[in-house]
């Protein structure tokens, strides 16, 4: 008996709702569907934004690099490889991460000097903006901290 209810489609389609019912629950969906983005969302958003600025500037460092003339060119094509590795690796899970709680961003308009982003959150629609002085800023600190502990003498191997 069980078996006509749930495979041929003929009570699928029986189910029935009342007007109110339906009401509150499309009320509901909508709501849950529609909240902004927690703190840990806007920074995985914030960074989102700013990787992208960084990589754009490692690599343009890098073909500096190897146009130059410096005697430890390799060492330094070495650490920017490194970097930009690491900073990919961190990009690509911070747009998977997004990706999986359905928000997505759009990079906008650049004026003045800020860059601006829209950003869509389950239904949430929001816009920031990041200033170049930020972003500066922003890049130093995570080129620092994606170069700290590559010379340290645990990670450099030792020769004998």
């Amino acid at each position: 008996m069980s078996k006509k209810l749930t495979g041929n489609g003929r009570w699928e389609s029986m189910r029935i709702i009342l007007p109110e019912h339906r009401e509150q629950y499309l009320a509901l969906r909508n709501r849950v569907e529609s909240e902004p983005p927690t703190r840990a969302e806007m920074s995985m958003l914030h960074d989102c934004a700013i990787l992208p600025i960084a990589r754009y500037i490692i690599e343009t460092n890098r073909s500096q690099i190897v146009n130059s003339t410096y005697t430890l060119r390799s060492l330094y094509l070495a650490v920017t490889d490194v970097i930009s590795k690491r900073l990919v690796d961190d990009l690509t899970k911070t747009k998977r991460e997004l990706r999986r709680a359905s928000i997505y961003l759009r990079e906008g308009d650049k004026v003045d000097g800020v860059v601006q982003f829209t950003y869509d959150c389950r239904g949430y629609k929001g816009e920031f903006g990041i200033a170049r002085d930020h972003a500066r800023n922003e890049v130093i600190k995570r080129v620092a901290a994606y170069s700290s502990g590559l010379f340290d003498k645990e990670t450099t191997p030792s020769r004998v």
